[in-house]
C-alpha cells in the first residue's frame, strides 16, 4: 500500500495535502508535480515580479510565507518520538490545511494554469492510449480463446 505524506510547516502549524493539487500522497507521486510548485511558492524568499517569478498579486499572504520556517514531509508511518511527537494524524487534526487557498492563488499565474492544462491533457492522452491497449488485448484474447476452444462463443 505505501506511506502517505503531508508537507508540514512545523512553525506555523500549516500543511499542504498533495491530493488537493491532484497528486498522489506517496513521495514519488508528488515529486516534480503541482504540489512541489506550491511548495516552491511558499518557500520563495523573493517574488518581486521579475521574469520567471510567480505572477500573482503581491498582496497575497501565502507566497513566500514559509521562507525560513521549519518544514518537514511527514508520512502516516511517522513515529511520535520523532519531531517532538508530531504525527501525520496530529497534523491532519490540528494544523491548518492551506492547500485550497494556495491553489486559488497559483491559478492566477498564467504559467501555472498552462502547466495544469498540459498535465490534464497528458493524463487524458495516457488514458486514451491505455484504452486502446485494452481494446487490442481483448481482441487478441478473443482470437486465442476461439482458436483454443473453437466451440465457445466469446463476445
Amino acid at each position: 500500500m505505501g506511506q502517505y505524506h503531508l508537507i508540514v510547516n512545523l512553525d506555523k502549524k500549516e500543511y499542504l495535502n498533495p491530493s488537493y493539487f491532484g497528486d498522489g500522497l506517496k513521495l514519488w507521486e508528488f515529486a516534480g508535480s503541482k504540489t512541489t510548485i506550491g511548495l516552491t511558492a511558499l518557500l520563495t524568499a523573493n517574488n518581486e515580479g521579475a521574469g520567471g517569478d510567480f505572477n500573482v498579486p503581491t498582496s497575497n499572504h501565502l507566497i513566500g510565507s514559509w521562507a525560513g520556517d521549519k518544514i518537514a514531509i511527514i508520512g502516516d508511518y511517522q513515529q511520535a518520538e520523532r519531531l517532538d511527537g508530531i504525527t501525520y494524524q496530529l497534523v491532519e487534526a490540528t494544523f491548518d490545511n492551506i492547500s485550497t487557498d494556495l491553489m486559488q492563488i497559483l491559478y492566477q499565474d498564467r504559467f501555472f494554469s498552462e502547466i495544469n492544462a498540459n498535465l490534464m491533457n497528458l493524463h487524458e492522452q495516457k488514458q486514451q492510449k491505455l484504452l486502446g491497449i485494452i481494446k487490442c488485448v481483448k481482441i487478441i484474447l478473443k482470437s486465442l480463446i476461439l482458436k483454443l476452444l473453437p466451440n465457445s462463443t466469446v463476445s
